[in-house]
């Protein structure tokens, strides 16, 4: 008996992916075409040259706006000025309505306003890094209005922050820092009662911060959600694969520094070696030692200079794209608090003395016994 199995062969298993594929591209249009078949069927001066000719004028500003904020979108934005640009820009150019005047000249004014706001709006997203919906939503006068507690309030934008401490960015990256007395005065005057701080930060000495932090855990303050930011960054500088890291990067650190000396002293021997055939003539021809000795560690420290000056742009580089590549957490989140690159200066410096010292001593040792027989060595021989 022989039994028929449906599997990957099946037609109706193939069609189906590719079925819904296709609708999910191209289903606008299908939909798009059958709505406009739909009104010709029921009027046909619907699908005629003037209906259509119409709704093009109708729609030609609506769709020069959608195009720039399709823009806004794609990068994770919001322009809300479109609507009152489009207002302005029709009220100047209505405004001039039966006047003697230019009609490039006026359709280039309201061009020229619509540039200069959208300038400003666009200085402040890049520029300033203030998010695009808080951005159009001020305005070029800056005023921003808020609904704090149910009450309408309006802000005078001041100054620009790129974050604040405790607002992860991907929860939300528009804030508002103001004066709280200021404020609860203005909830407190139009609604009384509703101005109440719902947050407390404590600055605290480090000698004090273990028994504060003991308090705050006890009556009557057990109903607060108490966070430490030193207990934070504790666990963090604690954590196994942060410290493992940390080794990695310090162990890789250190052999590129002991290779690149060991790459030094074997090419100031490789030199002694190479240009032993010049050094013989210039020994031969009364050049003292001393001086022969002095021209090569010379040339192993432009070498090392060299060296040097690469070594450490290549570690900016590095550290640069360090920072990019694991600011992201395990879910493809941006960290919280966001990763800076901070130098250690005086590890730095005193790495990079010691370095230095090292290499000095190595080239000195690896140079000390040339050019120090009774006579010259012929080109060949050793020294």
């Amino acid at each position: 008996m022989s039994q028929a199995v449906a599997g990957s062969n099946d037609p109706a298993s193939r069609f189906r992916p590719r079925l819904r594929d296709a609708l999910s591209r191209y289903g606008i249009y299908v939909f798009l075409a059958a709505m406009v078949l739909l009104g010709g069927a029921l009027s046909p001066n619907f699908i005629g040259a003037q209906n259509i000719s119409n709704l093009l004028l109708q729609f030609a500003p609506l769709a020069i706006v959608v195009i720039g904020q399709a823009f806004v979108i794609l990068v994770r934005g919001l322009d809300l000025s479109v609507a009152s640009m489009m207002a302005t820009a029709a009220v100047i150019t209505t405004g001039f309505t039966g006047v003697d005047a230019d009609v490039p000249a006026i359709a280039a004014l309201s061009i020229a306003i619509g540039l200069a706001t959208g300038a400003v709006n666009g200085l402040l997203v890049t520029k300033r890094s203030v998010s695009p919906f808080l951005a159009t939503l001020a305005g070029p006068d800056r005023v921003l209005g808020v609904t704090v507690n149910g009450e309408q309030l309006s802000f005078r934008v001041a100054a620009v922050a790129k974050r604040f401490p405790g607002i992860p960015q991907e929860v939300s990256s528009d804030f508002l820092v103001v004066d709280r007395p200021a404020l609860e005065s203005a909830l407190n005057t139009s609604a009384p009662g509703t101005g109440f701080a719902t947050e407390l930060w404590l600055d605290t000495d480090a000698s004090k911060r273990a028994a504060v932090e003991a308090r705050l855990r006890k009556p009557p303050f057990t109903a607060l959600a108490v966070a430490s930011r030193s207990r934070l960054e504790h666990s963090l500088q604690a954590e196994p694969v942060a410290r493992a890291a940390l080794a990695m990067l310090e162990t890789a650190a250190l052999t590129a520094i002991v290779l690149a000396l060991l790459g030094l002293v074997l090419g100031t021997l490789s030199e002694r070696r190479d240009e032993a055939a010049e050094l013989f003539d210039l020994e031969a021809q009364g050049v003292a030692p001393a001086g022969l000795r002095r021209q090569l560690r010379l040339r192993a420290s432009l070498a090392g200079l060299a060296g040097a000056i690469g070594g450490i742009a290549t570690g900016v580089v590095l550290s640069l794209l360090v920072v990019r590549f694991v600011e992201l957490t395990a879910n493809a989140t941006s960290p919280e608090p966001p990763l800076e690159l901070v130098l250690d200066w005086p590890l730095l410096v005193a790495a990079g003395l010691i370095a230095a010292a090292a290499a000095v001593a190595l080239v000195g040792a690896a140079t000390w016994r040339a050019f120090r027989a009774r006579v010259p060595a012929r080109y060949g021989d050793a020294t």
